[in-house]
């Protein structure tokens, strides 16, 4: 099955420093995206097994990076974090296909469950 591979992205250097270690330290592999321009260039390179987002970065809000990459990336299942707790941008998420939505301050023990449950889930449907 080999070692999971997890992107991260946000433009909080705390925040990502906090996760990459984190889900090191759990057995994952991450790699760190502080915009989310730049996670359209890197996911032609790189195949990560889930994507972890602020709501908020650098150019771009969670809302539109989550349209661009399901329409393009639909398989990757993204867990997105807010520090909005409104029902709109949590239903607006759902309506393009996030598939774990999560406030700030994470939790990091249900943020490793999510994304366990969501990996597991993702490989079991991809297997012949």
């Amino acid at each position: 099955m080999g070692t999971k591979l997890i992107l991260i992205i946000g433009d909080d250097s705390a925040i990502l420093l906090a996760l990459t270690q984190f889900f090191n330290i759990n057995g994952y592999l991450t790699f760190v995206v502080n915009s989310g321009f730049h996670v359209f260039e890197v996911l032609k390179y790189l195949k990560p097994d889930a994507i972890v987002c602020d709501d908020e970065m650098q150019q771009i809000n969670g809302l539109e990076f989550l349209q661009n990459v399901k329409d393009k990336y639909a398989e990757i299942p993204i867990i997105m974090l807010s520090s909005y707790e409104g029902s709109d941008i949590i239903n607006q998420a759902i309506q393009l296909g996030v598939e774990a939505f999560l406030s700030k301050p994470v939790d990091f023990k249900i943020l490793l469950d999510k994304v366990s449950i969501l990996i597991h889930n993702n490989n079991s449907n991809t297997l012949c």
